[in-house]
């Protein structure tokens, strides 16, 4: 664990010249957008640069350190010099854009998740070369049976396809790699799939509540749960959401609630069969959308730039995406 000492070198060592705007570490360890009349137990400033809450996040307790290309760590643990240096002279690592769904959101200018980005749209720019694609091979998450369901917050969505023949099923775990995404998003437009742009990507892996993943520039706190359901595949293509009252009895006896906060691993088996359905388990999920302008990459449950039809479909849950996609609450007394 590091010292109060260490980061306060760290502090010392950051404290000067730059854009006036700081990040801040709050006394649970998470990073805050900025320092202006924050409360005394927050270590300020740790670096000259900003980083909007939504985008960075650190659940570990500890405090946040900043590597070599001015990122968020999650935990300082052996921290060397270059973990808590200031940004490169090439810049800060992203900015703060506008966006047309109101508010902003923040871009990575640099560094690894930009590369995967680049790399994927370079492969997939179109959900055509996506659905010809043989390895990895992809198939529509939301079909109808006869066409691709346009879902609001996400577009058409392509899962990456496990292997082996048959009806296709989706691979429950992304690789890990960056440049591996198991979701390809795309706007869908008039005019064939090749017409559709790709959007976003994302990395979905098995839910177990107590481990949440992370990935390369990526942490724990960006994961989403994604709530168990069912894909209206073949029918309209939407996807529902299951509640307490769907889990069989014998899930029920065992304890298990589709809870608020996301403490219990609901698998497919747990749930009733709905006739035509294409029933999923929990899933911890992460999505990254591109800038329309640069291309860049930015964290965020939905589309950020809203890039959806008035026709879309809005998931059929009783809160709408707040049920869909959910940050994990407090689960401490079933991970202790």
């Amino acid at each position: 664990m590091v010292s109060l000492f260490m980061v306060s070198f760290a502090v010392g060592l950051l404290s000067s010249g730059g854009t006036g705007l700081q990040t801040c570490v709050s006394g649970n360890g998470a990073c805050v957008e900025h320092c202006d009349g924050v409360d005394s137990d927050c270590l300020t400033p740790l670096m000259n640069q900003s980083f909007p809450s939504d985008d960075v996040g650190n659940s570990s307790g500890v405090p946040v350190c900043v590597n070599g290309n001015g990122e968020c760590v999650e935990s300082c643990d052996g921290v060397d010099i270059d973990c808590i240096s200031i940004p490169p002279v090439d810049g800060p690592p992203g900015e703060k854009v506008n966006t047309p769904c109101g508010g902003s959101i923040f871009v990575r200018k640099d560094g690894v998740l930009n590369h995967a980005a680049t790399s994927v749209k370079a492969r997939f720019s179109n959900a055509r070369l996506a659905l010809k694609s043989k390895d990895p091979k992809f198939f529509d998450a939301h079909t109808t049976g006869l066409g691709h369901a346009e879902l609001k917050g996400f577009g058409v969505t392509l899962i990456q396809r496990d292997g082996g023949f048959g009806v296709p099923q989706p691979l429950e775990n992304a690789s890990g790699d960056l440049d591996d995404p198991n979701l390809l998003f795309f706007q869908k437009k008039s005019g064939s799939e090749s017409n559709w742009p790709l959007i976003g990507m994302g990395y979905s892996f098995t839910f177990d509540p107590c481990k949440p993943p992370k990935l390369d520039s990526i942490s724990s706190a960006h994961f989403w749960v994604h709530e168990a359901g069912w894909h209206h595949s073949p029918g309209d293509g939407n996807f529902e959401c299951a509640t307490t009252s769907d889990l069989k009895q014998s899930a029920f006896d065992d304890g298990k609630r589709l809870d608020a906060a996301g403490c219990f691993a609901i698998e497919k088996s747990d749930l009733r069969e709905h006739e035509f359905d294409a029933e999923h388990e929990r899933i911890w999920t992460v999505h990254v959308w591109f800038d329309p302008e640069t291309g860049r990459p930015a964290v965020k449950g939905t589309d950020p730039w809203c890039r959806q039809s008035t026709s879309a479909l809005e998931v059929e849950c009783a809160n709408g995406l707040d049920d869909a996609f959910f940050k994990q609450g407090d689960c401490s007394s079933v991970c202790d």
